[in-house]
């Protein structure tokens, strides 16, 4: 093992009920962006070092994000971004580089499907937004016997 520290990673996503992640933001009733959560996600965004994503939501975000102004897309903008995509012949938001390497699968198995083993977390933080959707901060936890 390396000596050097490592670095968390952070998974952000939002999710349906049933697991999905992306119906469309058009569709009423989908994520409500209101301010609470948005403090939330902009001290989440605060954290980290790095933003990982793939083609689709590099195309969202910096459309929505690369000429924007507000305190959110100001540090978004200024953290290094890499984007994995075979399809895109480059990127041109700030900080960002394209990676043609590793893929996304795009559809398959769950995140944690077929674990060799059940997985036992223990519960850090919840928060219950006015929408209904909820942040469940985990952390590995500690085996029985």
């Amino acid at each position: 093992m390396s000596s050097e520290a490592q670095r968390r990673l952070i998974l952000h996503m939002s999710v349906s009920l049933d697991g999905f992640s992306a119906a469309g933001r058009d569709i009423p009733g989908s994520v409500d962006h209101g301010s609470v959560r948005h403090q939330a996600n902009l001290e989440m965004i605060g954290q980290v070092g790095l933003i990982v994503i793939g083609r689709g939501a590099y195309e969202e975000m910096a459309g929505a994000w690369a000429a924007g102004d507000s305190p959110m897309a100001r540090l978004i903008n200024a953290l290094p971004k890499v984007v994995f995509s075979t399809s895109l012949g480059a990127v041109d938001w700030q900080n960002a580089v394209l990676d043609a390497g590793p893929i996304a699968l795009g559809g398959g198995s769950a995140l944690m499907h077929g674990l060799p083993e059940p997985q036992r977390f223990e519960l850090v933080s919840s928060t219950v937004y006015t929408d209904g959707s909820t942040v469940q901060v985990l952390r590995p936890g500690g085996r029985d016997g």
